[in-house]
């Protein structure tokens, strides 16, 4: 997402973008990319799939460092389970887990990830105890739920769903909100009787703090421009995103909220940083 966002950008105008995954709580850095020659530091662009939740031993502070310019896009986990759990639909995977604590094996690509927040909201949420087994990443993860190690996993959409469509797994709820049209009829958890287990992944573009107002305001321009593109748009959707393109007062509030929110969690259910 992030690569397909700064190419289309750049379209248009010279920047540097430096795409890199920002997950709050986890470690910056994971890919950069230049895309021309252009070196000042004004010019240069954070983008990132932003994950709520905090990590004192990051070597920055992210509401303090970054400054948020518009949120881009959301998507949802889809919770899956394997065939050999007889659960069909969620409330039979709670009386599940609740007959039988600990003995589900939750896989997650590592501890504080999307996925392992995203199963401990559930457990808190739902009264139930599942047994985290963190893998070394996503697809490990995936790979564990189809070979039967784990039970249970949320996944991406575009992680999960060739292998629900191939029968491989089985998709019992989305993480979202409001439903993500790419998923068809699959309920959200708060329609699955999980109310308050919801889950959003936000895609958004930051910037270095300092950078001057104006030139914010002409990325987050930019930015509206292009995610409302009906080219862009198809691309974000067939991959199971939902645009939202929300300027960057509201999506720095966004952030706030889920910061506390995910912190929260964090502290509640024992979470420690990996």
């Amino acid at each position: 997402m992030a690569q397909f966002v700064c190419r289309s950008l750049v379209e248009s105008r010279p920047i540097v973008l430096i795409t890199e995954v920002v997950q709050i709580g986890m470690t910056l850095w994971q890919q950069h990319e230049r895309v021309d020659s252009v070196e000042a530091p004004e010019r240069t662009l954070r983008v990132g799939v932003v994950i709520q939740h905090l990590n004192p031993k990051l070597p920055y502070n992210a509401e303090r460092d970054f400054a948020p310019v518009s949120l881009v896009a959301v998507t949802p986990l889809v919770i899956a389970v394997h065939p050999s759990v007889p659960a069909q639909n969620m409330q039979e995977l709670v009386a599940l887990a609740k007959a039988k604590p600990g003995e589900l094996n939750m896989a997650s690509p590592g501890n504080t990830t999307g996925p392992h927040l995203a199963g401990e909201l559930f457990q808190s949420v739902s009264g139930i105890k599942l047994q985290h087994v963190p893998y070394r990443g996503g697809p490990q993860s995936t790979t564990a739920l189809i070979r039967g190690e784990a039970q249970v996993y949320f996944d991406t959409p575009t992680g999960i769903m060739p292998h629900v469509e191939s029968g491989q797994v089985r998709a019992l709820a989305q993480t979202a909100t409001t439903r993500v049209p790419q998923l068809g009829n699959m309920p959200t958890m708060a329609e699955a009787g999980c109310k308050g287990c919801e889950f959003d992944v936000y895609n958004g573009i930051v910037v270095p703090a300092g950078v001057p107002v104006q030139i914010a305001a002409r990325i987050e321009a930019a930015i509206k421009a292009v995610v409302t593109d009906a080219k862009v748009r198809q691309r974000f959707e067939t991959d199971g995103f939902a645009v939202v393109a929300l300027p960057g007062a509201a999506f720095a509030s966004l952030l706030s909220k889920e910061v506390a929110k995910w912190q929260k969690v964090a502290e509640d259910r024992g979470i420690s940083p990996p």
